[in-house]
């Protein structure tokens, strides 16, 4: 367990939490535990794709409300970054505030993603001087 961690650069106690999570070892019984990188793969991916939150158009992760929340109207702001992205677009870091809680929400995209629609309608109508 200990190689494992110093390989993912993690505490031997996040692998030993991981192994009681389901992480099998090749062989329970034998120690030290040994697991297959393929194993390992497989369950840190879907650990991973656990957390997730799918975001609808125009919405927004609010980390305080642990939920997908859409943006209080007139609180949308954009800046661009002037990184590129891809080989003609540029990142746009799109920010606004919660409208349960007030909290600050940041979501990223591209400036075509934001033109084009795919943020939705609500971004395009605050986005026109982009």
């Amino acid at each position: 367990m200990s190689e494992l961690a110093a390989l993912l650069g993690v505490h031997v106690r996040t692998v030993q939490s991981w192994h009681k999570l389901g992480m099998s070892p090749i062989d329970e019984n034998d120690r030290p535990l040994l697991f297959l990188g393929d194993t390992v793969h497989s369950f840190l991916s879907a650990r991973r794709e656990s957390c997730r939150h799918k975001l609808a158009p125009g919405e927004f992760f609010c980390v305080r409300c642990q939920k997908a929340r859409k943006p209080t109207p007139g609180t949308l702001t954009f800046e661009r970054t002037g990184k590129c992205m891809g080989a003609a677009d540029e990142q746009v870091i799109v920010r606004g505030k919660c409208d349960k809680c007030g909290c600050g929400l940041v979501r990223f995209g591209t400036r075509h993603s934001v033109l084009s629609g795919c943020l939705s309608t609500l971004f395009q109508e605050a986005c026109k001087g982009l």
